[in-house]
């Protein structure tokens, strides 16, 4: 961001006595050292679907083990699920993840009622990764421990608060 407003400055012959003025008198904290520098979480609730590919509905999902996400994920919906954080799954897809044993070469309609169905089994919509800890499968995870339901909605209503 600061490389962004010195281009900016440069490019439009700002004088040196009026680049804080532009700036609100404040620095631009932005500008970190080596690294990732995350987003911040506000409104995060609102931005589903999850992960890359949209291949995760909900914050529920999200913060449940790829082998607990669901299967089929359907997109477009613009009703919002408030318990789950995320975009509202009808009972067509319910039904389709409650079968779970679909072979893979068995593809389900792109489309339902207007609405994209997306089968996370297909290269490109896996919904896997951001795996937990899981101690009793002796799986060591990359971003924390394996929650348990009541923890999950503990952290989606901290969540709902940002």
């Amino acid at each position: 961001m600061e490389r962004t407003n010195v281009q900016w400055f440069r490019q439009n012959y700002v004088p040196e006595n009026l680049k804080a003025s532009y700036q609100g008198f404040r620095p631009n904290c932005l500008q970190v050292g080596r690294g990732y520098k995350v987003r911040p979480l506000n409104g995060v609730w609102a931005t589903a679907p999850f992960l890359h590919n949209g291949s995760v509905p909900n914050i529920y999902s999200l913060l449940s083990t790829a082998e607990e996400r669901p299967t089929f994920v359907q997109l477009g919906s613009q009703h919002f699920d408030t318990q789950h954080l995320g975009i509202v799954q009808n009972s067509d897809v319910a039904s389709l993840n409650a079968q779970g044993d679909l072979d893979a070469h068995e593809l389900t309609p792109d489309y339902s009622n207007g609405l994209f169905i997306l089968d996370t089994r297909q290269a490109g919509h896996y919904n896997t990764g951001h795996l937990f800890d899981d101690k009793s499968a002796k799986i060591k995870g990359r971003i924390g421990p394996k929650l348990n339901h009541q923890e999950k909605l503990a952290l989606i209503e901290y969540l709902k608060t940002l």
